[in-house]
Formats: C-alpha cells, sequence, structure tokens
C-alpha cells in the first residue's frame, strides 16, 4: 500500500488529522487525539487500530495481520501490514 493510497482512507475519516509526533515521514493519523493509524517512516508498512481484540486475534489467526512492532507488540488491536500484501487497511 503507498504512502498515497494511506493518506486517500485516512482522510475520507470524519475528523482525520495527521501529524508527525514520532519524526519526519511517520504519518500519525488520529481522530479525537486517539491514533487509529500510522505510516512507518521506512514505508514498509501501515498499523492500524482495530475495533476489538477479538477482531485482532481473529486477523492475526487468519495470517492477515500481525502483531504490530511500532506499537511495541504489547498494544492489543493494533496490526501491522506489509506493503505489498494481499489485504488492504
Amino acid at each position: 500500500m503507498t504512502r498515497a493510497r494511506v493518506t486517500e482512507i485516512c482522510t475520507a475519516k470524519p475528523g482525520a488529522e495527521m501529524s508527525e509526533p514520532f519524526g519526519p515521514g511517520a504519518d500519525t493519523w488520529k481522530v479525537c487525539g486517539k491514533i487509529f493509524a500510522c505510516l512507518s517512516a521506512a514505508q514498509n508498512g501501515v498499523s492500524v487500530k482495530t475495533d476489538s481484540v477479538d477482531t485482532a486475534e481473529m486477523l492475526i489467526a487468519a495470517g492477515i495481520w500481525g502483531e504490530t512492532p511500532a506499537f511495541g507488540g504489547y498494544c492489543a488491536g493494533v496490526f501491522h501490514r506489509r506493503a505489498g500484501g494481499r489485504a488492504g487497511l
């Protein structure tokens, strides 16, 4: 997924704002101050927050997504998709 596509999807969310609290190129998307997506500076993937732990576990079990290194791997419901993967945001 390209940076342009991530930006297009995230910008469409009502109230979404982009900032770079983790440094230049690390696009972080928030609604009401809460992070819902991050694009790595290296552009090797996008991390998104799911609606529940159950959804997170289902996506991991299906092999579609995996725990994100961007959030230390301990934040339930946050997943990382490598660029070029088959699943979208």
